[in-house]
């Protein structure tokens, strides 16, 4: 399967969005009122851009599964997401790790607001590899971490299982993209916070993919496609900056 260029670009520009709307809305707010606004605006909505990566990972961890079944490639890429995740979480922490042993961030009460809770731990080995390694999946704490927008990364995982697990079972079904959608919907029905109900994000993910692979995506009118791309220029409207 040749890569697919759309999932880099959805992928770069979500990671641009992340970092515009924790600049402006996050870092450097004007006032509340300012930021109250700003989320209107697609690439300033941060939730938006964490939703679409996620739907990404459900795509791209699906894709060439639902296409030829291989079920080698399904086990590599089961057994390497753990590493895959955890070795450039670990490299990230690891530039913020040195900035800190090296006396390079400021004292709490010389930092903006949104930072001064931040980097008030004693930055040891241990500390960064048990954070990089465990506790930014399964034991995340905002106080104790090396980077914030990293409590994203126990859904990645989770989610990441959810629908590797999925596709097996889905795939000798007919009419699979209309249970991965189904699973989606049970999920997001089910989930007790809003955390987990982005796990649901992923099977829909899978859902797009077989779609894709269907030639269903490309096949789409027109028309019908820019009614989407309206709506998804419209989400930000109804869907608040967590």
């Amino acid at each position: 399967m040749q890569r697919l260029k759309f999932l880099d670009g959805l992928r770069g520009w979500g990671a641009v969005f992340v970092l515009l709307y924790h600049v402006f809305c996050d870092g450097l707010p004007v006032d509340a009122i300012f930021v109250d606004h700003l989320r209107f605006l697609v690439p300033l909505n941060g939730t938006l851009a964490v939703l679409i990566f996620f739907v990404v990972s459900g795509f791209s961890l699906s894709v060439r599964y639902l296409s030829d079944g291989d079920v080698r490639s399904w086990s590599m890429i089961t057994a390497a997401r753990y590493l895959r995740l955890a070795i450039p979480i670990f490299a990230a922490c690891l530039a913020v790790h040195l900035v800190m042993v090296l006396g390079l961030v400021a004292p709490a009460s010389e930092r903006l607001p949104v930072l001064s809770a931040s980097f008030n731990f004693d930055p040891t080995i241990g500390h960064l590899l048990k954070f990089a390694f465990f506790d930014v999946f399964f034991n995340f704490n905002m106080l104790d971490t090396y980077i914030g927008p990293l409590w994203t990364m126990s859904v990645e995982l989770v989610g990441s299982f959810v629908v590797l697990l999925a596709i097996v079972v889905v795939r000798p079904l007919p009419g699979r993209p209309f249970f991965l959608f189904g699973l989606a919907c049970l999920v997001l029905w089910l989930a007790p916070t809003k955390t987990t109900a982005m796990l649901a994000l992923f099977p829909a993910g899978a859902a797009l993919a077989d779609c894709f692979d269907r030639g269903w995506v490309d096949a789409t009118p027109k028309p019908i496609a820019l009614v989407f791309l309206a709506i998804g220029c419209l989400v930000p409207i109804v869907l608040p900056i967590a």
